[in-house]
């Protein structure tokens, strides 16, 4: 049984992984469409609301997560909050495909984090994994420097610092609160705590609240980021957390930056230097090594368990 939930935590993630692969482009199509970042922030979020509610509502559960858990839900909220600010700016700042990459120093970042608050061994094969991002992450940024924003560096990999801590938070959360209640409390704090922002700007500021420069095609782009990345997106992202756990679901979630290359190239264009695809190529294979490591050995126990 525990076996047959891995497998099913593995094949989740995949799709929560391609999901993801979206955001980007999404959000990019978004900003050349007229969205500000507090604007599309704000707006994404609200959207998502509905549906989160909906989804308890059949699951037959409170809408409100129990005050025992309001206290860890808030600081989960701010971590959420932070993060994607950070990650907006960076996809502002970069292009896509390179904000992601960078972004995928979290898969390191959480294997640290395992080391340091659980006081676990990372064993051999993590701690080359480490070495290897980090040698991709250091090639990738000097074979980008010359034209790259350094501020969008910093931002992607506060981002990543940010969402390594949100794994870990999730992961102490789950068997306590639903995913769908998780996922809930979080948006409904994100749209709160952006859209206040967004409307004194918009009140006090010397542009207003733009909406109006926003273009018809940018509205279904949002939507389609709010509705279907923000809700499946978390929705299956979480659930792979309660199967397989913060650091194999962190290292399993490869496939987002190639999903986001893939579409890069062929809505935009872009495209990376032979340094920069060698650095990129370094940290999917530090994300790659120890899962498919923890793969086989998930196939190797469910073979022992319904062939033995």
């Amino acid at each position: 049984m525990q076996s047959y939930s891995m497998h099913k935590g593995y094949f989740i993630l995949v799709l929560s992984a391609i999901i993801w692969g979206m955001e980007a482009i999404l959000v990019k199509l978004c900003y050349s469409s007229g969205f500000s970042v507090t604007a599309l922030l704000s707006l994404r979020y609200a959207v998502s609301l509905p549906v989160f509610a909906l989804i308890l509502k059949k699951q037959g559960q409170p809408l409100l997560p129990p005050l025992e858990l309001l206290k860890p839900l808030l600081l989960l909220a701010l971590n959420v909050l932070a993060g994607v600010v950070m990650l907006y700016l960076a996809i502002a700042l970069l292009p896509a495909t390179l904000a992601i990459l960078f972004f995928y120093a979290y898969p390191s970042f959480t294997s640290l984090f395992h080391f340091l608050l659980k006081r676990g061994s990372l064993g051999a094969l993590r701690l080359v994994a480490l070495a290897v991002s980090a040698g991709g992450l250091i090639l990738l940024y000097w074979s980008s420097n010359a034209g790259l924003s350094f501020w969008g560096v910093v931002c992607a990999l506060l981002s990543a610092l940010l969402q390594a801590g949100k794994l870990f938070q999730t992961d102490r959360l789950l068997p306590r609160i639903s995913a769908a209640s998780l996922n809930l409390f979080t948006a409904l704090t994100t749209t709160l705590a952006v859209g206040l922002f967004f409307m004194v700007q918009g009140i006090f500021g010397s542009q207003g609240f733009g909406l109006s420069a926003i273009s018809n095609i940018g509205w279904l782009y949002m939507l389609a980021l709010g509705m279907f990345v923000t809700v499946f997106g978390n929705l299956f992202m979480t659930l792979g957390i309660k199967y397989v756990g913060a650091v194999d679901t962190s290292l399993i979630l490869l496939l987002e930056p190639l999903a986001t290359a893939a579409l890069a190239f062929w809505i935009f264009g872009d495209r990376l230097s032979l340094w920069q695809l060698i650095g990129g190529v370094l940290i999917l294979l530090a994300v790659a090594l120890p899962a498919v490591a923890g793969f086989k050995n998930a196939i190797g126990d469910f073979t022992k368990t319904h062939y033995c």
